[in-house]
This record gives structure tokens, C-alpha cells and sequence, in this order.
């Protein structure tokens, strides 16, 4: 445990999600393979016809091939709650997608927006510098001097 514990510490890419989006993307991949069989308009195909058997059982008086039917019936509603399911997971695993590129998005915009140590020790460093070169009078420098030197401790002699 301390090794991973290790590892995601020093990990610069930690918060990064794009191998979680790519996961995503394989399971809408998977999702979309099963409900793209045509199951659900089959399912509607078979309820009609057990429908149809059922009337035909029951205006012959059949109870066993009505039973059968009533049977298919239930069997072709199953096999479309089972699609109805499918579409449902593969909706809240898009949403999902849609949240993970959005954090993505969000941090990478982020990224860019923060300033590292480094780059504002370098800004200060080159605003001393344009200071010096182009304030003369002593006494003004000496403020602005005092004033970054407040600012930013070390960075301003």
C-alpha cells in the first residue's frame, strides 16, 4: 500500500482523467454493440405475434396454447426490458463521459491559469529588474525595493 500510496503522490499526472474518459468510451463502445442488435423492435415483433397466438388459443378455446402464449408474451418483455436497461446504463455512462471531459477540461484550463513558483520568482525577478532600469531617483527605488521586498522576501536587494 505505501509503494501505490508513493507512486499516486508522485504521480504529475494524478488528477488527469483522460484514462478514466478512455474506459468510459470503451464501455459506451460495449453498451452501444448490445442495444444496437435490434432486440427491442424483435421483442415488439414477438409480443404481437404471442398477442395474436393468445386471441387465436382463446377463440378456440385452447388454454394450453393460450398459457404458451401468455408464456411468450412474458418471455418478449423481458428480452425488451433487458434492451430498456441497456439504454438506460448507456445514458448514465455517457452523462458520466460528459462529467469526466468537462473535470478534464476544467483542470487543464486551470493548469494553464496557474503560475508555478518558479515562474513567479522569474516575474518578480524581471520586475526588479525593469524597476531598476527605469526608475532613476533613489528614493523611489529604494520604496519600490522596500515594497517587493514585502511582497516577495529574498527577491528585491
Amino acid at each position: 500500500m505505501l509503494a501505490t500510496y508513493e507512486q499516486s503522490r508522485n504521480d504529475p499526472d494524478l488528477l488527469a482523467l483522460h484514462q478514466e474518459v478512455a474506459l468510459v468510451d470503451a464501455c459506451v463502445a460495449e453498451l452501444l454493440a448490445a442495444v444496437d442488435t435490434g432486440e427491442s423492435l424483435a421483442a415488439w415483433d414477438a409480443i404481437w405475434t404471442a398477442i395474436h397466438a393468445m386471441e387465436r388459443a382463446n377463440a378456440r378455446k385452447d388454454p394450453d396454447a393460450a398459457r404458451e402464449a401468455w408464456q411468450d408474451i412474458k418471455g418478449a418483455a423481458a428480452r425488451g426490458r433487458g434492451t430498456s436497461q441497456a439504454w438506460r446504463d448507456l445514458e448514465k455512462t455517457i452523462d458520466l463521459r460528459r462529467k469526466l471531459v468537462e473535470s478534464e477540461r476544467k483542470r487543464l484550463v486551470e493548469a494553464k491559469d496557474v503560475m508555478t513558483a518558479e515562474q513567479a520568482m522569474f516575474f518578480v525577478t524581471a520586475l526588479t529588474a525593469a524597476v531598476r532600469d527605469h526608475v532613476h531617483d533613489p528614493d523611489v527605488l529604494r520604496a519600490i525595493t522596500a515594497d517587493l521586498g514585502r511582497i516577495a522576501p529574498g527577491t528585491a536587494a
